[in-house]
């Protein structure tokens, strides 16, 4: 599965659900903190409009943390300074670049989180057309 498709699905689900998944994992496999959740400063990038260059919104600050699980190193990083979301997940990140054989099961939770976003961001859409002003003249 590729990085971008879970790290969204799993950026915005419940704590419940992330528990749910690392716990096996955590009860299986000897988990070493490389990098505990620690506090950073992240630059934010976005593409200006016009040329399509680079152009730096600002900094923002993030919670990340890195781990090995037999010889394979996760990375998480969240924004809202939660420390055991951004362990958790590098501890997803980590088992899903090894191949581990549980993420066979969590395809199905991970789809299911994706539709969730995507619903969300339905919404969120929708309540911002509602707020769109036309400046258009006739």
């Amino acid at each position: 599965m590729q990085v971008n498709k879970w790290s969204q699905a799993l950026n915005d689900a419940e704590s419940e659900v992330i528990h749910n998944m690392v716990s096996p994992i955590i009860e299986q496999y000897d988990i070493h903190i490389m990098k505990p959740p620690q506090r950073s400063l992240l630059m934010l990038q976005s593409k200006e409009t016009v040329s399509g260059g680079a152009f730096n919104l600002g900094e923002t600050e993030i919670t990340e943390c890195t781990v090995s699980i037999e010889d394979q190193w996760g990375f998480g990083a969240v924004m809202n300074g939660d420390g055991k979301r951004a362990y958790y997940l590098a501890i997803i990140d980590a088992v899903i670049a090894g191949a581990f054989p549980i993420t066979f099961h969590w395809k199905q939770i991970i789809e299911k989180e994706l539709e969730k976003v995507a619903a969300k961001h339905y919404k969120d859409h929708e309540n911002t057309m509602k707020t769109k002003v036309s400046f258009e003249t006739k």
